[in-house]
């Protein structure tokens, strides 16, 4: 299928075929980040195609105060998607009622030290986050 340009114009719009080549996109590399005890990784995942064991992220801690952590990203991609990353919109859509009805005001995550283990505050995956 071609791509498109829209030419404005009244009283409405037009598709054309580009004739703009554009390159294929790209992502950074995937980054060397530090590991832990455990041998999970941590840090920021930036343009890095995949994502760290331990993802940063700033949560709350016990006083409600702002606290740098870590998530996993695997909890957190569940917790986004509802399930496993969906295959195709209708599962996405049926992933997303059933987290909304399971958490209607979001899910809480733990936040860990860089460790793993140490719980430092949660972090709140929710609509709109």
């Amino acid at each position: 299928m071609a791509e498109c340009d829209v030419v404005l114009g009244a009283p409405g719009w037009i598709a054309l075929p580009s004739t703009t080549v554009r390159p294929a996109p790209t992502f950074g590399a995937v980054q060397d980040w530090p590991r832990n005890e455990n041998g999970q990784t941590y840090g920021q995942q930036g343009s890095s195609p995949v994502a760290p064991d331990l993802l940063e992220v700033q949560g709350l801690n016990t006083q409600g105060e702002p606290v740098t952590g870590y998530v996993l990203s695997s909890r957190l991609a569940l917790a986004e998607w509802g399930g496993p990353e969906p295959t195709s919109p209708s599962q996405a859509l049926k992933q997303q009622e059933t987290r909304l009805k399971l958490y209607p005001d979001g899910q809480w995550l733990p936040v860990y030290a860089s460790d793993g283990r140490t719980v430092l505050g949660r972090f709140l995956v929710a609509p709109g986050n």
